[in-house]
């Protein structure tokens, strides 16, 4: 058995910072996403608006500084400016609950989101680098993520009690542990150079041919081995947005982007609304992140084979089915219904951001695959920055439910209607696109 487990390649001590820091990343982003909105209504008495303005202002600033950071990652070293950014979102953290103003809070976030908002995709671009070659694939690593999300959002309700504040002490120490995960991973670029100092000597003819030679390197290996030339960024750029599938994975970002920022924002508000307890608004969050597992580890058998535009239109419906059912529960006041409306987390969110990543990772240009993982999160922000700003606004005059219900029409017509009317014009461009799975 034991040998059974060696062989599928998750038993790899090279692994284990990967495991530690997807664990801990994704339980602090269950205890702040679980419980941040609510802290801003119950302990600072901020209106839905004033809620919306302070999660839009922040994603308005990482339009800016996301590309900073893709950009100086594939220039100089992922890891470390990952641990730059970690290191950040620590000190926010503990400054957050310091003062109570709502131009304080307004400040932390723009700070909160911009170095939230940029580990995922720094993470994720570290991450698919390390597991080219391996065994081991990215989905089962993201799982570890999903079901850490799951058990924090199910118990963190009782650590936190009556003490809202506790939300920034937990998210702190659990960004530290992170924090020493990636210092622990392996340096990706470092190992790019030669072992030995003197081999980088222009006089040894020989060390030179050494550090280059296709018989040191496995044949997995040989593109690190010996790494193309970056053409300018500009050019790269140019490519980038020649490249038609990539822009259709972008723009998919910016629609279901703009929906579930607004649910991440208001759902846990509406629970509120309706009765729920702080235990009962993290078994909301956790029936959703559960959802998540039996996609995941089905993901590739299921939509693998599916079409692009086809994998878009299932997403889309059962995005619009969910929204309805949170209409619905915010007119019946059920937490029933919010909870049946969770389960198809996986099949919204989960699967659209997977192959998200997994396409961008695919079809974007070798020498600046972090930039477009975050130009992807750039994307994201704009959506941030419309679904929560005007998505607060409209849901102090028209309730929560009455903006998830707005949002149903908006999901089923662009991602449902539209695609599908596309898919009957193009018909024979549609039977010869690669299926999503293809890499």
């Amino acid at each position: 058995m034991g040998e059974r487990i060696r062989s599928t390649g998750l038993i790899d001590r090279e692994l284990s910072p990967f495991y530690i820091y997807y664990t801990v990343i994704f339980m602090a982003q269950a205890t702040i996403f679980t419980f941040l909105n609510i802290y801003f209504q119950e302990e600072l008495g901020f209106t839905f608006a004033q809620i919306g303005t302070i999660a839009s202002i922040g994603p308005f600033v990482s339009i800016l500084t996301q590309p900073f950071w893709g950009i100086l990652s594939d220039r100089t070293n992922k890891r470390k400016v990952l641990m730059v950014i970690i290191a950040g979102a620590i000190v926010v953290a503990l400054l957050f609950p310091l003062h109570y103003a709502f131009m304080y809070i307004a400040v932390m976030a723009v700070f909160n989101t911009m170095f939230n908002n940029s580990i995922t995709p720094m993470g994720d671009a570290i991450t698919l680098q390390f597991l080219e070659g391996k065994k081991i694939k990215f989905n089962t690593i993201r799982m570890i993520g999903t079901v850490s999300y799951a058990l924090m959002a199910a118990v963190v309700g009782y650590f936190i009690g009556e003490d809202m504040t506790r939300i920034f002490h937990i998210k702190a120490i659990l960004m530290g542990i992170a924090l020493f995960a990636v210092f622990w991973m392996p340096d990706l670029q470092r190992s790019l150079l030669p072992n030995n100092p003197e081999d980088m000597d222009g006089g040894d003819e020989g060390g030179l041919q050494r550090t280059t030679s296709q018989a040191d390197c496995s044949p997995s290996a040989l593109r690190e081995c010996n790494p193309p030339s970056s053409p300018p960024l500009g050019d790269s750029l140019r490519e980038l947005f020649g490249n038609k599938m990539v822009l259709c994975i972008l723009a998919t970002s910016l629609v279901f982007g703009l929906t579930m920022t607004f649910y991440h924002a208001f759902l846990g508000i509406q629970l509120r609304g309706i009765g729920a307890s702080e235990a009962q608004v993290g078994q909301a969050m956790f029936i959703s992140a559960a959802s998540e597992v039996p996609v995941l580890l089905l993901v590739n058998k299921i939509f693998g084979k599916r079409k692009p535009i086809h994998l878009l239109m299932v997403i889309g419906f059962f995005m619009a089915l969910r929204l309805v059912m949170l209409f619905a529960a915010d007119v019946q006041g059920s937490i029933t219904i919010v909870y049946a409306a969770q389960l198809l987390h996986g099949l919204t969110f989960m699967v659209h951001f997977y192959f998200t990543v997994v396409l961008l990772n695919a079809h974007a240009p070798v020498h600046i695959k972090s930039t477009v993982q975050s130009l992807n999160g750039v994307i994201r922000a704009v959506a941030a920055l419309i679904g929560a700003g005007i998505g607060g606004t409209m849901a102090d005059r028209l309730g929560i439910g009455g903006v998830y219900l707005i949002l149903s029409v908006f999901v089923f017509v662009l991602c449902f209607v539209l695609p599908g009317t596309l898919s009957l014009v193009y018909r024979e461009k549609v039977r010869g696109m690669d299926p999503v799975g293809t890499k």
